[in-house]
């Protein structure tokens, strides 16, 4: 099973090219980079050119997180912006976009009551304007080859199992699938547990982030943190078990939400999985 990092393990600390070595000599399998440049400094193109030549440097698979707007007044120019990271994704051998919709944040309501946002404000409307956008960006995926796979995240209409497949069954693309990120799910107070969020998405997951956090959720607080692999709430074991049971066989990629410095997590959070994934497969 091929094990992708993120690069929230050691963005905004350095480059692209050295974020994918780094995660090359811990022996990752791919990298999952952002499908825009966060310093506002380079063009589309030039910042996808330079992170899928860091890629193909390293010997890395390659995705990109995607965001797209779907509302009338900036849909197009989003279709065309998706359009090219697609276009640029297959010329570095890419095969996932981890895709985004429109965020959807109740007036007035804090971020992090996450059960009062994303898919409990949604409309028929929205998820209806959604999927058109998505079945476009579809087809021009499939030429390439290409899944776009909805992040399952809190404040979006794919927030949890649920609502992701009634925007899937919309959208009516076989390379249009689901990114099962249950570290997101976990927060929402809205979430059915693991067993049912898995049950419902059923062999719709085209790719997985895993990544572990610390909620404390008692009485009104909404408090969380990051945490390492194998130290925050989720039980990762139980997790890939019931994932791999699914049938899913990957790719995955590591996610560390931890502030401060966690490049020593980039090679433990792997050595941790890893060893998870040869003992639930068999692997000695």
């Amino acid at each position: 099973m091929k094990i992708y990092m993120h690069v929230n393990y050691l963005e905004h600390m350095f480059s692209i090219e050295e974020i994918t070595a780094r995660a090359a000599l811990a022996g990752y399998d791919g990298v999952e980079l952002r499908g825009w440049d966060v310093t506002g400094q380079l063009p589309l193109e030039e910042y996808l050119c330079r992170c899928g030549e860091a890629a193909r440097i390293n010997k890395l698979d390659l995705v990109f997180g995607c965001p797209n707007e779907t509302v009338p007044e900036c849909s197009q120019d989003s279709m065309q912006r998706l359009k090219t990271v697609i276009r640029m994704a297959a010329r570095y051998g890419a095969k996932i976009l981890n895709v985004f919709s429109d965020g959807i944040k109740g007036e007035g309501t804090p971020y992090h009551h996450f059960e009062q946002n994303g898919s409990s404000l949604a409309t028929d409307e929205d998820f209806a304007r959604t999927a058109v956008y998505f079945r476009q960006a579809a087809e021009d995926a499939a030429e390439y080859g290409i899944d776009l796979c909805f992040e399952i995240h809190n404040c979006y209409l794919h927030d949890m199992a649920t609502p992701t497949v009634k925007l899937l069954k919309q959208v009516a693309r076989e390379n249009v699938k689901a990114n099962f990120d249950y570290g997101n799910i976990f927060l929402n107070r809205n979430n059915l547990g693991l067993d049912r969020e898995l049950a419902i998405l059923s062999s719709r997951i085209g790719y997985a982030h895993i990544k572990n956090v610390v909620a404390y959720n008692h009485y009104e607080s909404r408090l969380l943190r990051g945490a390492p692999l194998g130290e925050g709430d989720i039980n990762i074991y139980m997790l890939m078990q019931k994932l791999l049971a699914t049938g899913f066989k990957g790719p995955l990629a590591i996610e560390n939400i931890l502030l401060g410095d966690k490049r020593r997590y980039v090679d433990e959070d792997l050595n941790y999985l890893r060893l998870i994934i040869d003992e639930l497969t068999g692997v000695h």
